[in-house]
C-alpha cells in the first residue's frame, strides 16, 4: 500500500471519528420565551482537538444531556436558584459549577468551553461552564446544531478513551 494511500485512509477514518463526537442536529432556532419560566441556552463551540470529549450537563442534580463538540440545547427552567455543572471522568479538569438565579421570561446562555495542552508526549484536557451575556451567546451559538435531550445519552463519554 502507498503512503499516499495510507494517510487517505487514515484521514478518512479521523474524519470519521470527529464527526461521531460533533452535534449533526438542526442547525440553531431560537426557542420560544416563556413568561413563566427562564430560557436556558447551554453551548458548545467547535474546538477540533477535544472533540472526541463530550461532558455531561447537570442541572440541579440530574445529568440532562451529553453535550457535543458544536452543539447547543437549551431547558425551560422556573424561577429561582439553580445549580449547572459538567461531569467528567476524572481523566479531565474543569470549572465544572455555575450557580445562577434565574428570573421568569429572562434568556441566559452558558457556554461549554475547552481547551488542550501537550507537554511532550503528556496532554493535558481541560473544560469550563462559563456563563456569557446575551449578545456573545446569540452570536455564538449561531453556528452550534441542536441536541434533543430526550435523544441524549445520560453519561459522559470519550471516543478516544474507555472511562
Amino acid at each position: 500500500m502507498t503512503t499516499m494511500k495510507r494517510m487517505s485512509i487514515a484521514i478518512l477514518l479521523s474524519s470519521l471519528l470527529l464527526a461521531g463526537c460533533s452535534a449533526a442536529g438542526p442547525a440553531f432556532s431560537p426557542a420560544a420565551p416563556a413568561a413563566n419560566s427562564a430560557l436556558v441556552y447551554i453551548y458548545r463551540p467547535s474546538r477540533i482537538m477535544i472533540a472526541p470529549i463530550s461532558p455531561g450537563i447537570v442541572i440541579d442534580g440530574e445529568e440532562r444531556i451529553l453535550m457535543k463538540n458544536n452543539g447547543y440545547s437549551f431547558f425551560y427552567l422556573p424561577a429561582g436558584k439553580h445549580s449547572f455543572a459538567l461531569k467528567l471522568t476524572d481523566r479531565y479538569k474543569g470549572l465544572a459549577q455555575v450557580n445562577a438565579d434565574v428570573q421568569s421570561g429572562h434568556t441566559y446562555f452558558l457556554k461549554v468551553d475547552g481547551d488542550h495542552s501537550s507537554f511532550g508526549m503528556f496532554k493535558s484536557i481541560s473544560f469550563r461552564l462559563l456563563p456569557v451575556e446575551e449578545r456573545t451567546g446569540r452570536e455564538e451559538i449561531a453556528e452550534c446544531k441542536y441536541l434533543d435531550p430526550a435523544k441524549s445519552e445520560k453519561f459522559s463519554k470519550s471516543y478516544l478513551f474507555e472511562n
